[in-house]
């Protein structure tokens, strides 16, 4: 089983000219919400911060994704919510960059979000393992038994 294994931030701090810089938690709450200059501009941040880890991976004919994210606070969180733009992001990511063809589902078509409930107080990132989908089952087993062990 060939997978990497990267951070991505689950908290985008936009630079600003004027006023404070803005801080983003990338959620689906904050997606839809915010306007789509700002969208762009969160998604630009986050692709540059994870090509850097990107560099000399070379390129998939089919992915499956696994995202383990825990909270930052104790505060009551949907899974989904959090993840599913991360999601996003990083298929969109990996177009980008050349890994994969497109982030449809012939090419990313298994996605697994994953939380042990262990709150990281205020670490705003999570862990994702990109894999080689080879249609085993067992992969998908080894890395949840990793992130298990962790």
């Amino acid at each position: 089983m060939f997978y990497i294994k990267i951070t991505v931030p689950t908290r985008i701090t936009l630079p600003r000219k004027t006023k404070k810089d803005k801080r983003i938690t990338i959620s689906l709450s904050q997606y839809r919400n915010i306007h789509y200059v700002v969208n762009n501009q969160m998604k630009a941040k986050f692709s540059e911060i994870v090509a850097e880890q990107l560099k000399g991976t070379m390129a998939f004919d089919k992915v499956f994704t696994v995202i383990h994210y825990e909270p930052p606070s104790r505060r009551k969180m949907d899974l989904d919510n959090c993840c599913s733009v991360l999601h996003k992001f990083l298929g969109d990511c990996l177009v980008e960059h050349g890994l994969i063809e497109d982030d449809n589902l012939d090419f990313i078509n298994k996605a697994l979000f994953i939380s042990k409930n262990q709150h990281r107080k205020k670490v705003y990132e999570a862990d994702v393992y990109i894999c080689e989908d080879r249609d085993r089952p067992e992969d998908i087993i080894k890395i949840i038994e990793e992130i298990n062990n962790e």
